[in-house]
């Protein structure tokens, strides 16, 4: 909790925070509503294999999930000659993942959350067991430059109002 003094009069001392853990929910709810987009086979039936089971902490926001766009190849000698193509944006073998911690004021109470709190712990293997493979890597926030490399089972620790990106392989 930080002191600042206001402007007008410099005698009076008052009291700032962070957000309660409900108000950011409701932030939260309301600028980022639940999108499903399930994949589908070419008849358009959903298909069955995703399978997302887990539930993230109140306190962790999953800011994106994103298939990323497969490596352009340089082109082969012998297609020289031939007229440029347009650019493929296919899905790659990769997909990225960035979540948030929130920093939030355990001051105030918050009636009516249904989930709970465990010091920023995430397992990826509890929120995503069958959907991706097991190599994990940790990522710079644009995605170019490779950190550790680790297991889904490994229990991430985050720490309050930083964020995280993680490029996970699909199974």
């Amino acid at each position: 909790m930080t002191h600042y003094k206001p402007e007008s009069n410099p005698s009076q001392e008052t009291q700032t925070a962070f957000p309660s853990l409900l108000s950011h929910s409701s932030l939260h709810s309301l600028l980022y509503p639940l999108l499903l987009l399930l994949p589908t086979d070419k008849t358009g039936a959903v298909r069955s294999r995703w399978n997302v089971t887990g539930d993230l902490p109140c306190d962790v926001h999953l800011v994106t999930l994103r298939t990323m766009l497969e490596a352009p190849r340089p082109p082969s000698p012998a297609d020289q000659d031939a007229p440029p193509s347009p650019p493929s944006h296919a899905p790659g073998p990769f997909t990225s993942l960035v979540l948030h911690r929130l920093g939030f004021d355990c001051g105030f109470k918050s009636p009516g959350l249904s989930c709970s709190t465990n010091g920023g712990k995430v397992r990826l293997s509890d929120l995503f067991p069958t959907v991706f493979g097991e190599r994990v890597h940790q990522m710079s926030l644009s995605m170019l430059y490779e950190g550790v490399d680790m297991t889904k089972a490994y229990t991430l620790s985050l720490q309050p109002m930083e964020v995280y990106a993680l490029q996970l392989a699909r199974s």
